[in-house]
């Protein structure tokens, strides 16, 4: 994937902060925690940057509220589909298993001087994807199974790479429209 397919939201140290602020109040509301980490707030990042990038393009569409009980809510609602934004730290969409009807990945460089869209995925293409990797000994078509412990027993996580990403401007031709 070239610079040129992704599209770079510009961050500033005062969402940054305020993203830190909302996760210790969403944390503090909490009844499981099912990953604790120092860095949950870049997921509250990564939804703050994409609604306003959605907002400066003058399209419509509605955050649902981030601090929420549970997960039974999408990240955001366009022209009836709902949709997930993940952000990480890593080149690669991390996911379990899809809920969502659109799944866009943000990157979160180590500068956090912008948020990076590297891609999306449909949650068919996903299911796709993961059903070639499992049946490919966990790997295919940039999805990969990654089995991890965090204390509950092994979970099954999936990846999904630059490869098997739909390119950005497909999002803004047919998603976001």
């Amino acid at each position: 994937m070239s610079s040129k397919d992704m599209i770079r939201i510009p961050l500033t140290p005062n969402m940054i902060k305020e993203a830190k602020e909302e996760q210790v109040r969403f944390d503090a509301q909490k009844t499981w925690n099912k990953f604790p980490s120092p860095n949950n707030y870049i997921g509250l990042l990564g939804e703050m940057a994409l609604d306003i990038h959605l907002t400066s393009l003058g399209l419509d569409h509605e955050w649902v509220a981030f601090n929420k009980q549970g997960w039974s809510h999408p990240d955001f609602r366009h022209n009836g589909l709902t949709i997930d934004m993940k952000t990480t730290f890593d080149t690669k969409m991390w996911n379990q298993k899809p809920k969502w009807d659109i799944y866009i990945m943000g990157h979160l460089p180590e500068h956090k001087e912008y948020l990076e869209i590297r891609g999306w995925l449909t949650k068919g293409k996903m299911e796709e994807l993961m059903e070639k990797a499992e049946t490919s000994e966990g790997s295919a078509e940039g999805c990969a199974r990654v089995i991890r412990n965090f204390g509950n027993g092994p979970r099954t996580d999936w990846t999904f790479n630059d490869e098997a990403m739909f390119d950005t401007d497909e999002l803004f031709s047919s998603i976001f429209i």
